[in-house]
């Protein structure tokens, strides 16, 4: 009685967390394998295939990319002759970025995840 217990638990537990952990452990195995070890195996599913990582490392690239244009345009515009041209010009410049930071192809991506979002909120005004 007590495998069948087990059994239906790991089942349970193997069938939330969707296909991908179930073809990792078929409900045939979890006698020969334990409840233990398919535990294990569900939790290492849940670490290898999470975004996370991933996610953190495309909205800090992006903005590494970002960074230094932006401080250049900064830079470009104290150094030169303070028009109205070039200040709209630079402002310009920083909007366009803003704008592609919090569009779908940049940190606004939903692919991102909280990672893209803190992207945005952490750059955004009082951020």
């Amino acid at each position: 009685m007590m495998l069948g217990n087990a059994q239906q638990a790991t089942t349970a537990t193997v069938q939330a967390g969707g296909a991908i952990t179930a073809a990792l452990v078929p409900a045939s195995l979890i006698p020969v394998v334990g409840i233990a070890v398919a535990g294990i195996t569900l939790a290492l599913s849940f670490i290898f295939n999470r975004r996370g990582p991933q996610q953190r490392i495309a909205s800090t690239r992006i903005v590494e990319e970002l960074e230094p244009q932006l401080r250049a345009n900064v830079e470009a515009y104290t150094s030169g002759p303070r028009t109205s041209a070039s200040q709209q010009q630079a402002l310009a410049n920083f909007d366009n970025s803003w704008n592609f930071l919090t569009s779908n192809q940049a940190c606004g991506s939903p692919d991102l995840g909280n990672p893209g979002r803190a992207c945005i909120t952490d750059r955004a005004r009082g951020g």
